[in-house]
């Protein structure tokens, strides 16, 4: 009976152990970036971010793909995709945040002494504007948050790349 209850137990904790060390994996991200890079992308205004998780209302965390929860932001063009949980104030379902719009006032609030920057963005398209609001490390990483109208404050964290010239000539060409 005891190697039985041993056996159980130990299972337990490599099965607990293991859990952990996925569950630090997904939220870990090496996507760092260098600090001139950073720099020339924000001050241009011309780069993506890839949101990794969304916090819902109450803060808990759900992952996302990256590849399909993005913002672009390439001058005056913008393209916004992400996952949306919450309440809606309009009369027709939201599946999500998808939008091909324009950036109105995009503003860098401040650049602190440690190099983090504070972004405010509306993106519209006539039908709907969204607030976006960036806090970006030197690092990389990303905190937003996207408000509107039609549907609450959703919040995500992500991390950002520069726009490489060779994408947007390729996106040019598709436009």
């Amino acid at each position: 009976m005891k190697k039985i209850l041993f056996l159980v137990s130990l299972i337990t904790i490599i099965t607990l152990l293991s859990s952990c060390a996925a569950f630090k994996g997904i939220g870990s991200s090496d996507h760092s970036i260098d600090e001139a890079t950073l720099n020339n992308a924000i001050e241009s205004g011309k780069f993506i971010v890839k949101f990794d998780m969304m916090f819902t209302r109450f803060g808990s965390p759900v992952f996302l793909r990256p590849r399909s929860n993005y913002l672009i932001v390439d001058g005056e063009n913008a393209i916004l995709s992400a996952a949306y949980l919450g309440r809606q104030y309009d009369f027709r379902p939201i599946e999500g945040i998808r939008m091909q719009g324009k950036t109105i006032n995009y503003e860098i609030i401040k650049k602190d002494a440690k190099g983090r920057y504070s972004i405010r963005m509306n993106v519209g398209n006539g039908r709907n504007t969204f607030t976006i609001f960036l806090k970006v490390n030197k690092d990389g990483y990303v905190s937003a948050s996207i408000n509107s109208l039609k549907i609450d404050a959703a919040s995500y964290s992500g991390y950002i790349e520069s726009i490489k010239k060779q994408q947007t000539e390729s996106r040019e060409e598709v436009i």
